[in-house]
């Protein structure tokens, strides 16, 4: 689990069922067809077929990524709930419209992603501020104003106050710190 992350889960007789609500997790599971293991996020469904693989939730997107063996994802924010399988080294991106676009993923990239590091390319500020916020534990309120601003780059969200301080710097915009342990970022005057 990476830090932040936040699930429930429940093991049936028929599936062993995980519920993601926000975060990233690796799991690996052996292929059990008559308990298969099943992880759900708001947007996607992913069945293992025995892998290793990781799901990243964030506000508005899903990732996927294979390191072994095959998964199967189901999207399903479209009325034709789009299924794809994955093998190792392919990932997907789903965003809050249903819309998947593949992608190829080493195991590094994987290991890097639960150490904290992330790649925008592009999301929101929005999207960005609340993987921060998830990671690193601090409470970042954005400014509405400026919550759809594209961010590109290669963040550690897991040290929020460095990933907060290179956003201020390359999108030139304001960070304020609030009581009870909150920043705010917002347009700069």
């Amino acid at each position: 689990l990476a830090a932040g992350t936040e699930l429930s889960w429940e093991m049936r007789d028929t599936k062993r069922f995980i519920l993601l609500d926000r975060g990233a997790i690796m799991i690996k599971a052996a292929h059990d067809t008559s308990r298969p293991m099943v992880v759900s996020t708001d947007l996607a469904e992913v069945t293992v077929v025995g892998t290793r693989f990781i799901v990243i939730s964030d506000p508005d997107s899903n990732e996927v990524s294979v390191a072994q063996g095959i998964v199967r994802v189901e999207e399903y924010k479209t009325d034709a709930h789009t299924q794809v399988d994955l093998m190792a080294g392919q990932g997907i991106s789903i965003d809050g419209d249903g819309n998947i676009q593949r992608r190829t993923i080493s195991e590094k990239q994987m290991e890097n992603v639960l150490q904290g590091w992330r790649v925008f390319a592009p999301k929101s500020l929005n999207d960005v501020a609340a993987a921060i916020s998830r990671q690193s534990g601090i409470r970042i309120l954005v400014d509405p104003a400026i919550s759809d601003i594209d961010v590109r780059g290669r963040f550690n969200i897991a040290d929020g106050d460095q990933s907060i301080a290179l956003l201020s710097k390359s999108l030139n915009i304001s960070r304020t710190n609030l009581p009870f342990g909150y920043v705010l970022l917002s347009q700069r005057f």
